[in-house]
C-alpha cells in the first residue's frame, strides 16, 4: 500500500518529481487527486492553529490546491478531447470505407453489364455463324427453295419445310424452334447435297468422233 503524501512529498512532487524516486516525472491524474486530498487535510489542521505561520502556510496550501485543481480539469479536458478526436478519427474511417464500399459496388455493377453486354455479342455471332452455315447448307440441297427472306435459321428451316411441302404455313407458325429444326434435319438426311463436279467433267470431255473403219482400211 502506497504511504501518504507529507508536505515535504507535496512540494517535491509540485516540483514535477516523484517523492519515491529521482527521476523526473510528470504528475498523474491519480497522483493529483491524491495531493489535493492531502493538501485539504492539511489545510483543515491548519486553520485550526490559529497562529500566523499557520495562516500563511494555509495561504500557500490554497495556492497549491487551486493550481493542482486547474491542472487536473486541464487533464480531464485534454482526454475528453482525446475521446472527441478518436470518435472524430472512428467516424471519418467509416465514411471512408463507406466511399470506398460504395466504389467497388458501383464497379462491379459496371463490370457485370460488360460481361453480360459481351455475352449477347458472342451469342449474336454464334447465331449469325450457325444461320449463315445453315443457308450455305440449305442452298446447297435445296437450291430451288427461295431463301431470299430468311433472316434467321427458324427462317430457313421453315422456307425450306413449306416449300419442299412437308408442312404448311400454319403448321410451322404453332411450331417450336426444335420441332423445326428436327423437322429439316429430317428432311436434310435424306437430301444428298447438289454438286456440280459431275455436271463440269461430263461438260469438258469432248465426244469422240466415230471412227469409220471402212474409210480407214481403203473403202468408200
Amino acid at each position: 500500500m502506497k504511504k501518504p503524501y507529507t508536505l515535504k512529498d507535496l512540494v517535491s512532487l509540485l516540483k514535477g518529481k516523484r517523492a519515491n524516486d529521482a527521476e523526473s516525472a510528470t504528475l498523474t491524474a491519480d497522483e493529483i487527486v491524491g495531493m489535493i486530498a492531502a493538501l485539504e487535510k492539511s489545510l483543515e489542521d491548519l486553520n485550526g492553529q490559529g497562529t500566523e505561520e499557520a495562516a500563511a502556510k494555509a495561504q500557500e496550501v490554497l495556492t497549491q490546491l487551486s493550481e493542482l485543481k486547474s491542472q487536473l480539469e486541464g487533464m480531464k479536458a485534454g482526454l475528453n478531447d482525446d475521446a472527441s478526436n478518436t470518435d472524430g478519427n472512428s467516424n471519418d474511417d467509416v465514411a471512408t470505407l463507406k466511399e470506398q464500399n460504395a466504389q467497388l459496388q458501383a464497379k462491379v455493377t459496371e463490370l457485370e453489364a460488360e460481361n453480360s453486354s459481351l455475352k449477347e455479342e458472342l451469342e449474336r455471332l454464334k447465331n449469325a455463324q450457325s444461320t449463315e452455315t445453315t443457308l450455305n447448307d440449305a442452298k446447297s440441297r435445296f437450291p430451288k427453295v427461295n431463301l431470299k427472306d430468311a433472316k434467321s435459321e427458324r427462317d430457313i428451316h421453315a422456307a425450306v419445310l413449306v416449300q419442299r411441302g412437308v408442312f404448311n404455313d400454319s403448321a410451322v407458325k404453332n411450331m417450336t424452334d426444335e420441332a423445326l429444326r428436327s423437322a429439316y434435319v429430317a428432311l436434310q438426311v435424306s437430301t444428298k447435297p447438289r454438286s456440280d463436279i459431275g455436271k463440269h467433267l461430263f461438260n469438258d470431255a469432248k465426244p469422240e468422233e466415230p471412227r469409220n473403219y471402212t474409210k480407214q482400211f481403203g473403202g468408200k
